[in-house]
């Protein structure tokens, strides 16, 4: 930051610099877009400046620190070195999160308690994770399983002792989380919110939503890192400039938009079959008989969750549908699971979310099928019997909710299974970015505004 200062003013920039700390950030890109006036508010991630987890309490335009919880004792860094050990990256918590749900916490989380050793303060025992290092030793130990050098996966050797790793891990972290959060005064603020990149734990967070703990739960879509930009600007907003807070989220759709006339002149220049249609009916019917939907409409999805815009769709009845998901088009583990899109009006139906309208609006939390619907939708249903449901409005996304309401007409189910549209790299942004991984991969249609794109002969 000091280079990038004295860079910007060689450049000739004479503006005020202000340093804001990353959890503050953190917490403003939640607490200051929520609908609440008063609110709890966790952030926890792996580490900021030396807070690895903070409290506040929200009020108006303030934010008041209750306490941090510092380094080197971070839940964040556990999640990190733990995907490592298990043959990821140290940033693929996701899927740890997934092969989670095929393990059972009881055969590892008493060795988790060797890791961290007090849940109420997320102390760690640093010989045991030597997060930064090399060294796996300790946890082979303690788990009696080597370090995986490729991803665990379903068929490989040992997967399902390291899938009961994986739930270990995943109940520590619940165990953790509602311990923390007794640190707050619930009666005075009596909402949550949450950022920080572990807010991103969907199970965790359905499992908070409907423990009734909070009245409600609001978590901002991009509650990693990239959500700190928002909040740098709101407290720069509230608490340099004084003015109050104005502006509530209410959808997730910031990012760039294209119209029929650039996606016409764009395929104009490609010579692949392209007709406009009425892309609701059209993709309904599509999405029936078996085939997957490259789905690009309006505005891109602000945060790592694919919400409509820029998502592949698929029939959530077709039992066989994830194999071919996984690893035809996504080329990915196969124990991931698929999300499904729900109309608002007819999730309680089919779901019990526990409230949490905000967290569900945005696919970040899960939520319980209902015993007389799981074999109905076996697509998009994880092995615990939980989704991680959007909840789709009329007013937030017109054209999705109606081709999820045709769907509902021609099936009597109201909801699709959804996935971000992406093949390994980021969420497609462009019409060009569609096309190309509509070419490398084996989706059916691509549906691009009113256009629908298919396959050369």
């Amino acid at each position: 930051m000091l280079a990038s200062k004295k860079q910007l003013g060689e450049a000739g920039f004479r503006g005020e610099f202000h340093f804001l700390s990353h959890h503050a950030c953190h917490a403003a890109s939640a607490f200051h877009v929520s609908p609440f006036e008063r609110a709890a508010v966790l952030v926890v991630d792996g580490i900021g400046e030396w807070a690895s987890s903070s409290l506040y309490h929200g009020a108006g335009t303030r934010l008041e620190k209750v306490r941090d919880f510092t380094f080197p004792d971070s839940l964040g860094f556990v999640w990190e070195k733990l995907s490592r050990y298990l043959g990821f990256s140290r940033y693929d918590a996701c899927k740890v999160m997934g092969l989670a749900a095929y393990g059972d916490p009881a055969r590892t989380i008493d060795a988790f308690s060797r890791i961290m050793t007090d849940r109420s303060t997320l102390a760690v025992d640093q010989d045991m994770l030597r997060h930064e290092s090399p060294d796996f030793s300790p946890l082979e130990r303690l788990f009696e399983l080597p370090r995986r050098s490729e991803p665990v996966d379903f068929g490989v050797d040992d997967w399902q002792a390291y899938a009961h790793v994986a739930a270990g891990l995943q109940q520590l972290t619940e165990e953790a989380l509602f311990a923390v959060l007794a640190n707050f005064d619930r009666a005075s603020y009596p909402n949550l919110c949450m950022a920080g990149g572990v807010a991103l734990n969907c199970a965790a967070n359905g499992k908070i939503v409907r423990s009734g703990l909070f009245d409600d739960v609001f978590i901002q879509p991009a509650a990693h890192d990239a959500g700190t930009a928002l909040g740098a600007a709101i407290l720069i907003w509230t608490e340099v400039l004084g003015q109050p807070r104005n502006y509530v989220f209410t959808d997730a759709y910031l990012g760039p938009e294209y119209g029929d006339a650039e996606i016409e002149r764009i395929l104009a220049h490609t010579s692949l079959p392209h007709r406009k249609v009425d892309v609701t009916r059209e993709v309904a019917r599509l999405l029936t008989e078996g085939n997957i939907i490259g789905w690009f409409q309006g505005r891109m999805e602000w945060g790592p969750r694919a919400l409509g815009n820029r998502s592949l769709l698929a029939d959530p009845r077709d039992k066989d549908v994830r194999e071919r998901m996984n690893v035809q088009v996504k080329h990915r583990e196969r124990y991931r699971p698929f999300c499904p899109s729900v109309l608002a009006d007819k999730a309680d139906a089919w779901f019990d979310a526990g409230g949490g309208a905000d967290a569900n609006k945005y696919m970040l939390a899960t939520s319980i099928v209902r015993p007389d619907k799981r074999e109905r939708i076996p697509a998009v249903i994880h092995k615990d019997d939980t989704v991680r449901a959007q909840l789709v409005s009329g007013a937030d996304n017109p054209r999705y909710y109606e081709l999820i309401a045709e769907f509902e007409r021609r099936t009597g189910v109201p909801l699709v299974l959804n996935t971000s549209f992406n093949d390994s790299e980021p969420i497609v942004c462009s019409p060009q970015d569609a096309i190309k991984t509509f070419m490398t991969t084996r989706i059916n249609y691509l549906a691009l505004g009113s256009y629908l794109v298919s396959r050369p002969s």
